[in-house]
Protein backbone atom coordinates (compact mmCIF):
# COMPACT_ATOMS: atom_id res chain seq x y z
CA UNK A 1 0.00 0.00 0.00
CA UNK A 2 1.47 3.25 -1.37
CA UNK A 3 -0.82 5.03 -2.93
CA UNK A 4 -3.35 7.87 -1.41
CA UNK A 5 -6.41 6.04 -1.93
CA UNK A 6 -4.98 2.83 -0.04
CA UNK A 7 -4.10 5.27 2.88
CA UNK A 8 -7.15 6.66 3.07
CA UNK A 9 -8.75 3.49 3.66
CA UNK A 10 -6.51 2.85 5.75
CA UNK A 11 -7.35 5.67 8.02
CA UNK A 12 -10.80 5.23 7.77
CA UNK A 13 -10.77 1.60 9.16
CA UNK A 14 -7.62 0.78 11.10
CA UNK A 15 -6.72 1.66 14.63
CA UNK A 16 -3.53 3.59 15.96
CA UNK A 17 -1.10 0.70 15.79
CA UNK A 18 -1.88 -0.59 12.50
CA UNK A 19 -1.73 2.70 10.85
CA UNK A 20 1.57 3.58 12.79
CA UNK A 21 2.85 0.48 11.28
CA UNK A 22 2.19 1.27 8.30
CA UNK A 23 3.58 4.76 8.72
CA UNK A 24 6.78 3.57 9.70
CA UNK A 25 7.44 1.80 6.34
CA UNK A 26 7.31 4.62 4.25
CA UNK A 27 10.23 6.41 2.65
CA UNK A 28 10.25 9.72 4.41
CA UNK A 29 9.63 10.83 0.36
CA UNK A 30 6.16 8.79 0.21
CA UNK A 31 5.10 10.14 3.32
CA UNK A 32 5.45 13.74 2.12
CA UNK A 33 3.63 12.43 -1.05
CA UNK A 34 0.65 11.09 0.99
CA UNK A 35 0.66 13.87 3.06
CA UNK A 36 0.28 16.32 -0.13
CA UNK A 37 -2.13 14.42 -1.63
CA UNK A 38 -4.64 13.78 1.29
CA UNK A 39 -7.18 16.27 2.55
CA UNK A 40 -6.11 17.48 6.33
CA UNK A 41 -9.40 16.08 7.60
CA UNK A 42 -7.06 13.04 8.30
CA UNK A 43 -4.30 15.29 9.78
CA UNK A 44 -5.60 14.61 13.38
CA UNK A 45 -4.91 10.67 12.73
CA UNK A 46 -1.79 10.52 10.52
CA UNK A 47 0.63 13.42 12.68
CA UNK A 48 -0.07 11.64 16.26
CA UNK A 49 1.30 8.33 14.55
CA UNK A 50 4.56 9.78 13.73
CA UNK A 51 7.65 10.12 15.05
CA UNK A 52 8.92 13.74 16.25
CA UNK A 53 11.95 13.56 13.61
CA UNK A 54 9.33 12.87 10.88
CA UNK A 55 6.60 15.75 12.05
CA UNK A 56 10.19 17.73 11.78
CA UNK A 57 10.86 16.81 8.57
CA UNK A 58 7.63 17.59 7.34
CA UNK A 59 7.08 20.72 8.89
CA UNK A 60 10.58 21.58 6.75
CA UNK A 61 8.82 20.49 3.61
CA UNK A 62 5.59 21.45 4.10
CA UNK A 63 4.59 25.31 3.80
CA UNK A 64 4.56 27.51 6.98
CA UNK A 65 0.37 28.26 6.83
CA UNK A 66 -0.29 24.63 7.10
CA UNK A 67 2.08 24.43 10.45
CA UNK A 68 -0.67 25.47 12.69
CA UNK A 69 -3.13 22.42 11.18
CA UNK A 70 -0.15 20.09 11.94
CA UNK A 71 0.83 21.54 15.33
CA UNK A 72 -2.85 21.60 16.50
CA UNK A 73 -3.33 17.66 15.96
CA UNK A 74 0.16 16.44 17.88
CA UNK A 75 -0.47 14.78 21.69
CA UNK A 76 1.17 15.96 24.75
CA UNK A 77 3.94 13.85 24.20
CA UNK A 78 5.42 14.36 20.85
CA UNK A 79 5.76 18.27 21.86
CA UNK A 80 9.04 18.07 23.67
CA UNK A 81 10.67 15.38 21.48
CA UNK A 82 9.67 17.34 17.82
CA UNK A 83 11.48 20.47 19.77
CA UNK A 84 14.74 18.52 20.14
CA UNK A 85 14.65 17.87 16.52
CA UNK A 86 13.77 21.40 14.83
CA UNK A 87 15.32 23.82 13.53
CA UNK A 88 15.22 27.50 12.52
CA UNK A 89 12.21 28.44 11.54
CA UNK A 90 10.40 25.85 12.61
CA UNK A 91 11.79 25.77 16.05
CA UNK A 92 11.08 29.84 16.30
CA UNK A 93 7.26 29.85 15.13
CA UNK A 94 6.81 26.96 17.58
CA UNK A 95 8.31 28.54 20.53
CA UNK A 96 6.55 31.88 19.66
CA UNK A 97 3.20 29.98 19.61
CA UNK A 98 3.94 28.37 22.59
CA UNK A 99 2.47 29.80 26.25
CA UNK A 100 5.69 30.52 28.23
CA UNK A 101 3.27 29.00 31.06
CA UNK A 102 4.29 25.34 29.37
CA UNK A 103 7.64 25.80 28.60
CA UNK A 104 9.15 24.87 32.08
CA UNK A 105 7.22 21.64 32.29
CA UNK A 106 8.50 20.95 28.58
CA UNK A 107 11.78 21.59 29.52
CA UNK A 108 11.60 19.37 32.61
CA UNK A 109 10.79 16.58 29.90
CA UNK A 110 13.53 17.00 27.84
CA UNK A 111 17.78 16.19 28.45
CA UNK A 112 19.20 19.15 30.08
CA UNK A 113 21.60 19.36 27.02
CA UNK A 114 18.52 19.64 24.82
CA UNK A 115 16.69 22.32 27.26
CA UNK A 116 19.59 24.42 27.29
CA UNK A 117 19.61 24.74 23.70
CA UNK A 118 15.93 25.40 23.69
CA UNK A 119 16.50 28.22 26.20
CA UNK A 120 19.63 29.60 24.33
CA UNK A 121 17.26 29.86 21.45
CA UNK A 122 14.60 32.30 23.45
CA UNK A 123 14.67 35.87 24.38
CA UNK A 124 16.88 36.40 27.11
CA UNK A 125 14.14 38.05 29.34
CA UNK A 126 11.55 35.50 28.52
CA UNK A 127 14.71 32.72 29.34
CA UNK A 128 14.99 34.21 32.66
CA UNK A 129 10.69 33.94 33.47
CA UNK A 130 11.06 30.64 32.37
CA UNK A 131 13.60 30.02 34.84
CA UNK A 132 12.31 31.40 37.21
CA UNK A 133 9.53 29.32 37.25
CA UNK A 134 11.40 25.89 37.66
CA UNK A 135 12.51 24.04 40.22
CA UNK A 136 15.47 25.79 41.83
CA UNK A 137 17.91 23.08 41.31
CA UNK A 138 16.30 22.17 38.03
CA UNK A 139 16.95 25.96 37.63
CA UNK A 140 20.52 26.06 38.49
CA UNK A 141 21.77 23.03 36.53
CA UNK A 142 20.81 24.50 33.18
CA UNK A 143 21.67 28.20 34.07
CA UNK A 144 25.55 26.32 34.44
CA UNK A 145 25.06 24.65 30.88
CA UNK A 146 23.90 28.07 29.53
CA UNK A 147 27.35 29.37 30.63
CA UNK A 148 29.48 27.33 28.37
CA UNK A 149 30.08 28.14 24.87
CA UNK A 150 27.38 25.87 22.28
CA UNK A 151 30.51 24.65 20.35
CA UNK A 152 32.41 23.30 23.03
CA UNK A 153 32.19 19.66 25.35
CA UNK A 154 30.20 22.34 28.18
CA UNK A 155 28.22 23.12 25.54
CA UNK A 156 27.36 19.54 24.27
CA UNK A 157 27.33 17.87 28.23
CA UNK A 158 23.71 16.65 29.72
CA UNK A 159 24.27 16.85 33.85
CA UNK A 160 21.64 13.19 33.46
CA UNK A 161 24.32 10.87 34.74
CA UNK A 162 24.69 8.45 37.34
CA UNK A 163 27.81 8.86 39.48
CA UNK A 164 28.72 6.80 42.99
CA UNK A 165 31.51 7.02 45.43
CA UNK A 166 34.37 4.95 45.40
CA UNK A 167 33.49 3.16 48.86
CA UNK A 168 29.74 2.69 47.29
CA UNK A 169 28.86 -1.48 46.64
CA UNK A 170 27.32 -2.70 43.63
CA UNK A 171 23.45 -2.64 45.26
CA UNK A 172 24.08 1.21 46.29
CA UNK A 173 25.18 1.68 42.49
CA UNK A 174 22.08 -0.39 40.83
CA UNK A 175 20.16 1.58 43.28
CA UNK A 176 21.54 5.38 41.94
CA UNK A 177 20.73 3.89 38.36
CA UNK A 178 17.25 2.95 39.30
CA UNK A 179 16.55 6.28 41.63
CA UNK A 180 17.81 8.18 38.37
CA UNK A 181 15.88 6.34 35.64
CA UNK A 182 12.69 7.16 37.83
CA UNK A 183 12.77 10.50 38.56
CA UNK A 184 13.46 11.63 35.13
CA UNK A 185 10.69 12.70 33.26
CA UNK A 186 13.02 11.82 30.03
CA UNK A 187 14.06 9.10 28.48
CA UNK A 188 17.75 8.22 29.33
CA UNK A 189 20.39 6.19 28.03
CA UNK A 190 22.74 4.65 30.69
CA UNK A 191 25.47 3.17 29.56
CA UNK A 192 27.82 3.16 32.66
CA UNK A 193 27.98 4.23 36.03
CA UNK A 194 30.74 6.78 36.66
CA UNK A 195 32.99 6.46 40.46
CA UNK A 196 34.13 9.98 41.72
CA UNK A 197 36.14 10.61 44.73
CA UNK A 198 35.10 13.14 48.19
CA UNK A 199 35.93 15.71 46.09
CA UNK A 200 33.61 14.52 43.66
CA UNK A 201 36.74 13.74 41.07
CA UNK A 202 36.27 11.22 38.21
CA UNK A 203 38.06 7.63 38.74
CA UNK A 204 36.88 5.72 36.66
CA UNK A 205 33.63 4.13 35.46
CA UNK A 206 31.84 1.18 35.43
CA UNK A 207 30.02 -0.51 32.57
CA UNK A 208 26.43 -1.00 32.93
CA UNK A 209 26.89 -4.81 31.98
CA UNK A 210 29.23 -5.55 34.24
CA UNK A 211 27.56 -3.63 36.96
CA UNK A 212 24.68 -6.31 36.92
CA UNK A 213 26.48 -9.24 36.37
CA UNK A 214 28.47 -8.06 39.56
CA UNK A 215 27.67 -9.38 43.29
CA UNK A 216 25.49 -6.98 45.07
CA UNK A 217 27.79 -6.68 48.17
CA UNK A 218 30.95 -6.55 45.88
CA UNK A 219 32.99 -3.16 46.37
CA UNK A 220 32.16 -0.37 43.31
CA UNK A 221 36.20 -0.34 44.04
CA UNK A 222 37.50 -3.59 42.53
CA UNK A 223 35.01 -3.09 39.13
CA UNK A 224 36.07 0.51 38.31
CA UNK A 225 38.32 1.03 34.81
CA UNK A 226 40.41 3.34 35.98
CA UNK A 227 41.23 4.19 32.33
CA UNK A 228 38.55 6.04 31.20
CA UNK A 229 38.33 8.53 28.14
CA UNK A 230 37.76 12.03 29.14
CA UNK A 231 37.50 15.52 27.68
CA UNK A 232 38.04 19.14 29.30
CA UNK A 233 34.90 21.32 29.54
CA UNK A 234 35.95 23.78 26.90
CA UNK A 235 37.22 21.43 23.89
CA UNK A 236 35.83 22.30 20.92
CA UNK A 237 32.51 20.19 19.84
CA UNK A 238 34.61 18.98 16.59
CA UNK A 239 37.62 17.91 18.76
CA UNK A 240 35.47 16.22 20.91
CA UNK A 241 33.08 14.37 17.88
CA UNK A 242 36.80 13.43 16.21
CA UNK A 243 37.81 12.26 19.94
CA UNK A 244 34.43 10.07 20.18
CA UNK A 245 35.09 8.78 16.22
CA UNK A 246 38.74 7.48 16.96
CA UNK A 247 37.81 5.12 20.21
CA UNK A 248 34.51 4.12 19.10
CA UNK A 249 33.16 5.36 22.36
CA UNK A 250 29.35 5.63 23.33
CA UNK A 251 29.39 8.26 26.42
CA UNK A 252 32.26 10.45 27.20
CA UNK A 253 32.55 12.01 30.62
CA UNK A 254 33.14 16.30 30.61
CA UNK A 255 35.88 17.47 33.73
CA UNK A 256 36.95 20.79 34.20
CA UNK A 257 40.33 21.82 35.00
CA UNK A 258 40.37 20.18 38.58
CA UNK A 259 39.42 17.07 37.14
CA UNK A 260 35.90 17.42 38.64
CA UNK A 261 32.82 15.63 37.03
CA UNK A 262 30.32 17.71 35.29
CA UNK A 263 28.45 15.63 32.63
CA UNK A 264 28.76 13.63 30.01
CA UNK A 265 28.61 14.00 25.95
CA UNK A 266 26.58 10.99 24.37
CA UNK A 267 27.17 9.58 21.18
CA UNK A 268 23.53 11.47 19.71
CA UNK A 269 24.82 14.19 20.23
CA UNK A 270 28.35 13.85 18.28
CA UNK A 271 26.08 12.94 15.53
CA UNK A 272 24.86 15.98 15.09
CA UNK A 273 27.95 17.74 15.86
CA UNK A 274 29.53 16.17 12.56
CA UNK A 275 26.65 16.96 10.38
CA UNK A 276 27.02 20.69 11.85
CA UNK A 277 30.18 20.35 11.24
CA UNK A 278 30.29 18.94 7.74
CA UNK A 279 27.47 21.35 6.82
CA UNK A 280 29.74 24.33 8.08
CA UNK A 281 32.96 23.35 5.79
CA UNK A 282 30.63 22.78 2.76
CA UNK A 283 29.42 26.22 3.34
CA UNK A 284 32.85 27.96 3.76
CA UNK A 285 34.17 26.16 0.76
CA UNK A 286 31.85 27.97 -1.53
CA UNK A 287 32.08 30.90 0.09
CA UNK A 288 29.23 30.76 1.81
CA UNK A 289 28.57 32.00 5.84
CA UNK A 290 27.36 28.99 7.59
CA UNK A 291 24.36 30.41 8.82
CA UNK A 292 22.76 31.46 5.72
CA UNK A 293 20.09 29.22 5.12
CA UNK A 294 17.20 28.05 2.56
CA UNK A 295 14.43 30.05 4.67
CA UNK A 296 16.76 33.05 5.27
CA UNK A 297 15.32 36.51 3.88
CA UNK A 298 16.62 37.86 0.76
CA UNK A 299 18.62 40.85 1.92
CA UNK A 300 20.13 38.69 4.76
CA UNK A 301 21.08 36.12 2.42
CA UNK A 302 22.41 38.37 -0.05
CA UNK A 303 24.32 40.19 2.82
CA UNK A 304 26.44 36.89 4.27
CA UNK A 305 27.13 36.07 0.81
CA UNK A 306 28.75 39.34 -0.13
CA UNK A 307 31.92 39.13 1.11
CA UNK A 308 32.87 36.43 -0.82
CA UNK A 309 31.36 37.32 -4.42
CA UNK A 310 33.23 40.71 -3.57
CA UNK A 311 36.74 39.02 -2.81
CA UNK A 312 36.12 36.92 -6.91
CA UNK A 313 35.15 40.73 -8.10
CA UNK A 314 38.34 42.21 -7.12
CA UNK A 315 40.45 38.99 -7.81
CA UNK A 316 38.34 39.28 -11.23
CA UNK A 317 39.23 43.20 -11.77
CA UNK A 318 43.13 41.95 -10.85
CA UNK A 319 43.16 39.51 -13.52
CA UNK A 320 42.00 42.13 -15.77
CA UNK A 321 44.79 45.02 -14.85
CA UNK A 322 47.24 42.34 -15.04
CA UNK A 323 46.37 41.27 -18.71
CA UNK A 324 46.21 45.08 -19.59
CA UNK A 325 50.19 46.04 -18.31
CA UNK A 326 51.34 42.94 -20.67
CA UNK A 327 49.02 44.58 -23.22
CA UNK A 328 51.68 46.63 -24.22
CA UNK A 329 54.62 44.31 -24.20
CA UNK A 330 53.08 41.66 -26.35
CA UNK A 331 51.61 42.87 -30.09
CA UNK A 332 47.47 43.23 -30.59
CA UNK A 333 47.55 39.94 -33.07
CA UNK A 334 49.33 38.04 -30.23
CA UNK A 335 46.73 39.23 -27.49
CA UNK A 336 44.29 38.01 -29.47
CA UNK A 337 45.30 34.63 -29.45
CA UNK A 338 46.80 34.24 -26.44
CA UNK A 339 42.82 35.70 -24.49
CA UNK A 340 41.71 32.95 -26.18
CA UNK A 341 43.28 30.13 -23.86
CA UNK A 342 42.72 32.65 -21.00
CA UNK A 343 40.08 30.23 -19.36
CA UNK A 344 41.25 27.23 -19.93
CA UNK A 345 44.54 28.10 -17.81
CA UNK A 346 42.76 29.90 -15.03
CA UNK A 347 39.82 27.26 -14.94
CA UNK A 348 42.07 24.67 -14.78
CA UNK A 349 44.10 26.05 -12.08
CA UNK A 350 41.14 26.72 -10.19
CA UNK A 351 39.82 23.12 -10.69
CA UNK A 352 43.17 21.58 -9.24
CA UNK A 353 43.30 24.33 -6.58
CA UNK A 354 40.04 23.33 -5.28
CA UNK A 355 40.52 19.96 -5.27
CA UNK A 356 43.76 20.15 -3.71
CA UNK A 357 42.78 21.95 -0.73
CA UNK A 358 39.37 19.94 -0.26
CA UNK A 359 41.31 16.87 0.50
CA UNK A 360 43.63 18.69 2.39
CA UNK A 361 40.93 19.77 4.77
CA UNK A 362 39.15 16.58 4.88
CA UNK A 363 42.70 15.46 5.80
CA UNK A 364 42.98 17.26 8.70
CA UNK A 365 39.34 17.26 9.58
CA UNK A 366 40.16 13.24 9.97
CA UNK A 367 43.41 13.23 11.33
CA UNK A 368 44.89 11.86 8.10
CA UNK A 369 47.54 15.04 8.09
CA UNK A 370 49.01 16.90 10.57
CA UNK A 371 52.10 19.52 10.61
CA UNK A 372 53.98 16.17 11.69
CA UNK A 373 53.45 14.73 8.36
CA UNK A 374 52.91 17.91 6.13
CA UNK A 375 56.28 18.18 4.28
CA UNK A 376 55.79 14.73 2.63
CA UNK A 377 51.93 15.46 2.04
CA UNK A 378 52.51 18.44 0.60
CA UNK A 379 55.91 17.08 -2.02
CA UNK A 380 52.98 13.99 -2.89
CA UNK A 381 50.80 17.16 -3.94
CA UNK A 382 53.21 18.72 -5.52
CA UNK A 383 54.15 15.54 -7.58
CA UNK A 384 50.16 14.69 -8.64
CA UNK A 385 49.76 18.60 -9.86
CA UNK A 386 52.91 18.13 -11.95
CA UNK A 387 51.32 14.98 -13.31
CA UNK A 388 48.30 16.16 -14.30
CA UNK A 389 49.57 19.76 -15.76
CA UNK A 390 52.19 17.32 -17.79
CA UNK A 391 49.23 15.37 -19.37
CA UNK A 392 46.75 18.60 -19.27
CA UNK A 393 49.37 20.84 -20.74
CA UNK A 394 50.34 18.31 -23.47
CA UNK A 395 46.90 18.08 -24.40
CA UNK A 396 46.56 21.86 -24.84
CA UNK A 397 49.94 22.00 -26.30
CA UNK A 398 48.68 19.68 -29.19
CA UNK A 399 45.02 21.69 -29.71
CA UNK A 400 47.28 25.17 -30.00
CA UNK A 401 49.39 23.78 -32.34
CA UNK A 402 46.70 22.25 -34.95
CA UNK A 403 44.52 25.18 -34.19
CA UNK A 404 46.84 27.73 -35.06
CA UNK A 405 49.23 25.96 -36.73
CA UNK A 406 52.41 27.42 -34.81
CA UNK A 407 54.07 24.60 -32.87
CA UNK A 408 55.68 27.07 -30.73
CA UNK A 409 52.14 28.38 -29.70
CA UNK A 410 51.87 25.34 -28.30
CA UNK A 411 54.32 24.56 -26.44
CA UNK A 412 54.24 28.03 -24.54
CA UNK A 413 50.41 27.45 -23.95
CA UNK A 414 51.19 23.91 -22.61
CA UNK A 415 54.06 24.57 -20.67
CA UNK A 416 51.57 27.84 -19.10
CA UNK A 417 49.05 25.36 -17.99
CA UNK A 418 51.57 22.77 -16.68
CA UNK A 419 53.25 25.30 -14.27
CA UNK A 420 50.07 27.14 -13.03
CA UNK A 421 48.26 23.34 -12.40
CA UNK A 422 51.58 22.65 -10.27
CA UNK A 423 51.74 25.66 -8.40
CA UNK A 424 47.56 25.64 -7.70
CA UNK A 425 48.17 21.92 -6.68
CA UNK A 426 51.08 23.35 -4.12
CA UNK A 427 48.73 26.02 -2.90
CA UNK A 428 45.37 24.18 -2.48
CA UNK A 429 47.53 21.97 0.08
CA UNK A 430 49.93 25.36 1.46
CA UNK A 431 46.41 27.74 2.44
CA UNK A 432 45.13 25.04 4.41
CA UNK A 433 47.81 24.33 6.46
CA UNK A 434 48.90 27.74 6.99
CA UNK A 435 45.60 28.24 8.61
CA UNK A 436 45.74 24.87 10.87
CA UNK A 437 48.90 26.74 12.00
CA UNK A 438 47.42 29.83 13.15
CA UNK A 439 44.43 28.22 14.91
CA UNK A 440 41.65 28.92 12.09
CA UNK A 441 39.18 26.59 10.68
CA UNK A 442 41.61 25.37 7.51
CA UNK A 443 37.91 25.29 5.31
CA UNK A 444 38.19 28.90 5.08
CA UNK A 445 41.18 28.47 2.75
CA UNK A 446 38.82 26.92 -0.13
CA UNK A 447 35.93 27.97 -2.42
CA UNK A 448 36.48 31.87 -3.68
CA UNK A 449 39.88 32.84 -1.62
CA UNK A 450 42.18 29.52 -3.57
CA UNK A 451 40.37 30.28 -6.53
CA UNK A 452 41.25 33.76 -6.99
CA UNK A 453 44.63 33.44 -5.89
CA UNK A 454 45.45 30.46 -8.55
CA UNK A 455 43.70 33.02 -11.07
CA UNK A 456 45.65 35.69 -10.63
CA UNK A 457 48.64 33.09 -10.34
CA UNK A 458 47.76 31.32 -13.66
CA UNK A 459 47.76 34.67 -15.40
CA UNK A 460 50.64 35.90 -14.33
CA UNK A 461 52.61 32.30 -15.21
CA UNK A 462 50.64 32.56 -18.60
CA UNK A 463 51.74 36.00 -19.87
CA UNK A 464 55.33 35.97 -18.19
CA UNK A 465 55.97 32.88 -20.32
CA UNK A 466 54.90 34.26 -23.42
CA UNK A 467 56.41 37.50 -23.03
CA UNK A 468 59.72 35.71 -21.97
CA UNK A 469 59.03 33.46 -25.68
CA UNK A 470 57.45 36.31 -27.63
CA UNK A 471 60.22 35.74 -30.24
CA UNK A 472 58.88 32.37 -30.82
CA UNK A 473 55.69 33.07 -31.46
CA UNK A 474 52.88 35.36 -33.70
Amino acid sequence: MTSSDDLEILLSSSNDEELQSFLNLLQRDELLGLVQELSFQYAHKIFPCLHPSDVAFLLAKLPSEEWDTILKQLNREQLPSLLTELEDPELLYILEHIHEQQLPQLLREMESDDAADILGVLPLETARRVLGQMEPDEARRLRRLLQYPSDTAGGLMQTEMVRVSHDATVQEAIQEVRRLVESSESELDIFEVFVVNEMEQLEGNVSLGRLILARSHTPIAELVDSEVYWVPVDMDQEEVASYIQQYNLVSLPVLDHNRVLLGRITVDDIVDVMEEEASEDIFQMAGVAGDDVVYDRTLRSAMLRLPWLITNLFGGLLTGFLMLSFKGSLSEKLMVVLVAFVPVITGMGGNVGTQSSSITVRGFAIGRIDLANYARYLFKEMRVGALMGLVCGSSLSLVGWVWYGHPSLGIVIGLALFCAMTVAASMGAIFPAIFQWLKVDPALASGPFVTTFNDVTGIVIYFSMALGFRSWLL
